[in-house]
């Protein structure tokens, strides 16, 4: 699947042409300076295929944040959405240690600890399209390991984008690497 990037909406004030090819079997790995619009490029791609994304970004949980983890957890399980793998849910939960905390309140977690929820509700999710903004963002080595064996799963029944400024936890994992790069007030991209 190509992705062609080339109007003015993507970033306003910049001029921009990118051209994503987004493979099955293979992770799509964006870095570039900050500021440069990855995480721009994120949301547009939610925009632009909508229904078929699931979008992990670096903002917190916040609903429900006077609320148990366990019961957010409830919610989830129970819910009738199709798109949800309980399994892999379960599975997740365990692998990034949410179980072991399931009675703090979700305003009470650390930077590790939302992070690792928001990928365990994502992550189950049956999109055709993933893509995670700063995914390995205040996880410990044991939780970017989880990440990265998940993905190294999933490649192969979706396309995966993973914005990260540090990669190194996915070396084991088949990928492409692509670089935004500003030149002249218009956003480039190659890849390396």
């Amino acid at each position: 699947m190509n992705i062609v990037i080339n109007q003015k909406k993507f970033l306003p004030h910049r001029d921009c042409y990118l051209e994503l090819k987004l493979t099955l079997g293979r992770i799509l790995i964006i870095q570039g300076e900050n500021g440069i619009g990855k995480s721009s490029l994120s949301r547009w791609i939610k925009d632009h295929f909508s229904n078929d994304v699931t979008l992990i970004e670096q903002s917190p949980l916040i609903h429900f944040y006077n609320r148990k983890l366990i019961d957010l957890k409830k919610i989830l399980v129970n819910s009738l959405d199709q798109n949800f793998d309980l399994n892999r849910f379960h599975q997740l939960w365990n692998d990034l240690r949410l179980h072991a905390i399931e009675e703090h309140l979700l305003n009470s977690l650390s930077g590790g600890e939302n992070q690792s929820l928001k990928l365990a509700i994502g992550l189950a999710m049956r999109n055709r399209i993933l893509i995670l903004d700063e995914p390995s963002q205040y996880l410990d080595e044991s939780r970017k390991k989880v990440l990265a064996q998940v993905l190294e799963q999933l490649k192969n029944d979706a396309f995966i984008v993973v914005i990260e400024h540090e990669s190194s936890w996915l070396t084991n994992v088949e990928n492409e690497r692509f670089v935004l790069k500003l030149n002249d007030r218009v956003i480039e991209g190659h890849y390396v």
